[in-house]
């Protein structure tokens, strides 16, 4: 056999930088390695043996295998499902075209501009001068502008054209090239290895029919998926920027097909097939036969050859040394971009990398990426923990149960003959003796405690927790009782209407509820549950409270502001308050609120005309009778002035009262009728109230009506706060409501006990009980007084924190709402923000895709922009004539858009069960009206469904077969809707022809 050749300095440079990438890789192939073991519901041998040592169950729960499958099915899903591809190329907003076409283009405007003058001109020949180029100069530049704007969208659809023939070719390409298959495969590996890898446009010879029907070969780009395991990048980098290597496994017979391309070396291929070609050849790798068991290959049957790939700069000296030629003349001190195949020192192909950015052909995602590193964290990465977990507890139930199973028994051999047979049976007789006097029992059994509920209970919880960590909800393999559909609100709870509060329980589907904006929403699912649960009462920091069902959601912030999405549950377990360093504390310490409620917006109610002034009846209010059919208002001397510039009325001559002090009264004559119409004509002092006419009415009427009191019977303090005195509870009550109504907070409401108060003369006078509220809202003005507006400050309005959650002893009817509204949210007591209702699997898929969106995107980002990408370079260089118009490309991959489209689609056709699952419908309106209904309903969801033409004849028929079983009832199938696609490309020069048109 011949010698071996002479290592070149080029191949002991590359079999280097493998090494060093081997060395460097140790710890992600063991993790690779350990993850496979767990896919295969497999211990590894270590870990067996540890098993073993101790006995008992070797049983395997398949949590990581089973979520990987789910991954699997879930990116299929929304990648190959519509049967579109899954990406996009469309011109860029300003595309650019040759300058051959930009020239022509130019002219052609010129012409039309020059065309445009000329007309001018003869306007005002024949005008006789009448005409000044003044006169016509803003319809000739609008004209011009015309022209060009014509030019612009032509130029736009003739690029939409290009970019779709493009689209079209990239896309036949990928489909004779292997990429959709090549994308299969890394889906899985997402979710066991590091990353996922793809290999694109690799020149390969591929055998095809000719048109006349002969065998013939033709050079097709490739696209395949590399193994994790073969994939060797430079240590130094995160990506692919700097050298990269793979190990080829190639049959012989492989390697002699690449015999006559360019860039081979056919003698060293020759000489390396002759080597290895009935032995193989392996490079050392780190665990390759563990690995090979895994994969299920039979590692002393695996004679192929290895050889490794290197892509790279190599610096042209080196490549001069080693005497390779890689098709273009080299600069000692330059560095080239080359790939290079290395078997055994042997040099098998060098040649300069064809991509004209000098990019490698390799493009990689993960399941979630890390900053600045090659490697990501795969799904099983993410739940190896809690895999080791729930397989120490399996075992554990399932030793617990054997061990469980039977009692254990201690046998006394003083007094139990040797001969007696060591098992325990019913009615079983046996004999023993008193041997030495001792009366112990002969037999004494202990029972082991049955443990395994409680420890499948840890399972369980393991269980959900992968859930929450890996992102793969349970219900996507199969479990779809996950999560239910609670998030309930008691019966008696009020919600905010557009009509002011209502209980829950009287709401309807289409009634129109307040919002975090401001704004009204309608309700779209209304659920009421079919039993009574337990409530917790969540108690906030202004006081309000709210009773709800422990899956109910709330939108909160965390000390971060970061607004997330928590149940009642949650917030338990997570903590409630939090310590912070605070240096006044004598331990350092001070406990603080964790949890803040997102701050809402004035709530916009409808004007509502309204007999009196909002400003005038806040004062009456607050300070104010009726007396012989007028109003009457007591006005403090000093405020006077200030308070009769706001009151739009006709007034009597102020006049002084027996016990009126430093104040007059005011008479208004004119609207007495319309205060007994509101029903505050005879009411006293602790019976005042709101009328609901100006409670909801729009937030112009409110903060009027709020001045009006504030100017009564309120007060600023020197601080800048504002409070409110009155003997009314519901006063205080429809204030409360009014000033949260405004986006305001009520701090605090002060009781004072009724009293006796001691007068000069000796007379004594009991004070009513009375009640002070504290409060601010978001407005510049809160008073025409003003030396109380000079007091006031507007401050930021504080948040509202959760202060205590608190499980109530009572179990009550609950109701779910779900809403229109963007945000989820709607108002409930006190105008507290809190969560759409979760109607089943919307609610789960919505927050599962969170975590889902994540990992398309890699995907999109990783590895299909840039596949495409590199596409459109190779058909660059090797399709496009250099007298062909090169398309300029936005490129745009499409999984994250397909994903948000079957999450839309999936949570229109849950809310249309919601919509049509109601029997009472067909009672109240009848088969027709049910009829002509699904069929709107239908059409808003943008869902085809043809109804029987003999829709009656049926009913009566089953009306007729009431008691009968009836079967094989065939429902029309739907027909799908085929939009023709027609070609529309026409020739650009005749459409420049027609710019001016």
């Amino acid at each position: 056999m011949e010698e071996k050749r002479e290592i070149p300095t080029l191949a002991q440079h590359i079999t280097e930088c493998f090494n060093k990438a081997k060395v460097a890789k140790v710890p992600i192939e063991e993790r690779m390695i350990r993850n496979l073991y767990v896919f295969k519901c497999k211990y590894d041998p270590e870990k067996l043996k540890s098993i073993r040592e101790i006995g008992g169950s070797e049983i395997y729960l398949p949590l990581g295998n089973i979520k990987s499958r789910a991954l699997k099915a879930w990116l299929t899903d929304i990648f190959f499902s519509s049967g579109e591809p899954p990406f996009d190329i469309e011109p860029t907003p300003v595309p650019e075209l040759s300058s051959d076409l930009e020239d022509m283009l130019k002219e052609e405007v010129s012409k039309q501009i020059r065309e445009a003058m000329n007309n001018v001109q003869i306007l005002q020949q024949l005008s006789g001068g009448a005409i000044s180029m003044s006169d016509v100069l803003p319809s000739l530049k609008m004209s011009i502008r015309n022209i060009e704007d014509k030019a612009r969208k032509k130029i736009y659809e003739y690029s939409k054209e290009l970019a779709e023939r493009e689209k079209k070719r990239i896309n036949d390409q990928f489909v004779e090239g292997g990429f959709y298959e090549a994308l299969d495969e890394c889906l899985l590996d997402l979710a066991l290895f590091p990353c996922a890898i793809i290999k694109s446009c690799v020149p390969r010879k591929k055998k095809v029919f000719s048109k006349n029907r002969e065998v013939v070969e033709k050079i097709v780009p490739t696209y395949n998926r590399v193994s994790p395991f073969d994939i060797f990048p430079s240590p130094s980098v995160s990506d692919f920027s700097d050298w990269v290597i793979e190990i080829l496994h190639l049959t012989p017979q492989d390697l002699l097909n690449l015999r006559g391309i360019e860039g081979y070396d056919d003698a060293n291929i020759e000489y390396i097939v002759g080597l290895y070609g009935d032995t193989g050849f392996s490079i050392s790798e780190n665990n390759r036969s563990e690995r090979f068991s895994l994969e299920g290959k039979k590692i002393e049957y695996y004679n192929l050859i290895d050889v490794i790939e290197f892509w790279g700069s190599i610096k042209g000296e080196l490549l001069t040394m080693s005497g390779v030629d890689i098709g273009v003349e080299v600069d000692p001190d330059e560095y080239y971009e080359v790939a290079v195949w290395v078997c055994d020192g042997v040099i098998l192909k060098a040649t300069i990398n064809p991509d004209p950015l000098g990019l490698k052909p390799y493009h990689k995602a993960s399941f979630i990426e890390i900053p600045d590193s090659f490697w990501g964290f795969s799904l099983i990465d993410v739940i190896f923990d809690l895999q080791q977990g729930v397989n120490a507890i399996s075992r554990a139930i399932i030793n617990n149960a054997a061990l469980s199973s039977g009692p254990m028994v201690e046998r006394n051999i003083d007094r139990v003959p040797p001969h007696e047979d060591k098992v325990i049976l019913p009615w079983k007789i046996f004999d023993s003796s008193n041997l030495g006097y001792d009366s112990s029992p002969a037999y004494r059994f202990y029972q082991p405690s049955l443990t395994a509920p409680a420890l499948v209970q840890v399972v369980a919880y393991f269980m959900k927790l992968a859930d929450e960590l890996s992102g793969i909800p349970s219900y996507s393999h199969g479990d779809v009782t996950v999560g239910g559909a609670g998030r309930c609100l008691a019966e008696y709870s009020r919600i905010v209407t557009i009509d002011g509060y209502k209980k829950i329980k009287d709401l309807k589907v289409g009634d129109l509820v307040a919002t975090i904006d401001g704004s009204f929403t309608k309700i779209t699912g209304f659920y009421p549950q079919p039993k009574p649960e337990p409530l917790y009462r969540i108690y906030f920091s202004d006081g309000s409270t709210v009773d709800c069902t422990e899956d109910h959601l709330w939108v909160v912030l965390n000390e971060k502001g970061k607004k997330l999405v928590k149940t009642v549950k949650e917030l338990l377990d997570e903590g409630i308050t939090r310590e912070v360093n605070c240096k006044s504390s004598k331990t350092g310490k001070k406990t603080i609120y964790k949890w803040r409620l997102p701050k809402i917006k004035p709530i916009k109610f409808p004007y509502k005309g309204v007999k009196i002034d909002p400003y005038t009846i806040g004062y009456y209010i607050g300070n104010g009778s009726l007396h012989k059919g007028y109003v009457r208002l007591c006005i403090p001397d000093e405020y006077l002035d200030d308070v009769l510039n706001r009151i739009p009325y006709r007034k009597n001559k102020p006049l002084k009262g027996k016990n009126s002090g430093k104040s007059v009264y005011i008479g208004i004559p004119t609207i007495g009728v319309f205060i007994k119409e509101y029903g505050l004509d005879k009411i006293k002092a602790d019976s005042k109230f709101i009328p609901k006419e100006y409670l909801y009415n729009s937030e112009e009427i409110r903060l009027e009506l709020l001045r009006g009191l504030i100017d009564s019977d309120g007060y600023v303090g020197k601080d800048g706060s504002v409070c409110f005195t009155t003997t009314s509870r519901q006063l205080i009550e429809d204030l409360r409501f009014l000033v949260k109504s405004l986006a305001g907070r009520v701090y605090r409401i002060l009781e004072i006990e009724e009293q006796e108060k001691e007068f000069p003369r000796g007379k004594i006078c009991r004070t009513k009980k009375a009640y002070k509220v504290y409060f601010r809202v978001p407005t510049e003005v809160i008073s025409y007084i003003s030396k109380k507006q000079e007091r006031y400050k507007k401050k930021s309005i504080p948040y509202i924190y959760i202060r205590e959650i608190e499980k109530l002893n009572k179990e009550e009817h609950v109701y779910c709402i779900k809403v229109e509204h963007k945000s989820s949210i709607f108002l409930c007591e006190d105008c507290i923000p809190t969560h759409n209702t979760a109607v089943g699997l919307s609610m789960l898929m919505n927050n599962a895709s969170r975590g889902i969106k994540e990992v398309v995107k890699n995907i999109d980002r990783g590895l299909i922009e840039p596949t495409v990408l590199r596409t459109y370079y190779y058909n660059v260089i090797n399709f496009y004539g250099y007298d062909e118009e090169i398309p300029d490309l936005n490129i745009k991959a499409k999984g994250s858009i397909v994903l948000m489209e079957k999450m839309a689609q999936a949570q229109k056709l849950l809310e249309l069960l919601n919509v049509v699952n109601n029997p009472l419908d067909t009672q109240i309106i009848g088969v027709e009206g049910r009829k002509t209904l699904l069929e709107k309903i239908f059409k808003n969801f943008g869902i085809s469904i043809p109804f029987r033409d003999d829709l009656e004849e049926m009913i009566n028929s089953l009306q007729n077969q009431l008691n009968n079983y009836v079967q094989n009832v065939q429902q029309a199938k739907p027909t799908e809707e085929q939009t023709p696609v027609t070609e529309q490309a026409q020739d650009f020069r005749k459409q420049m022809l027609g710019v001016g048109g």
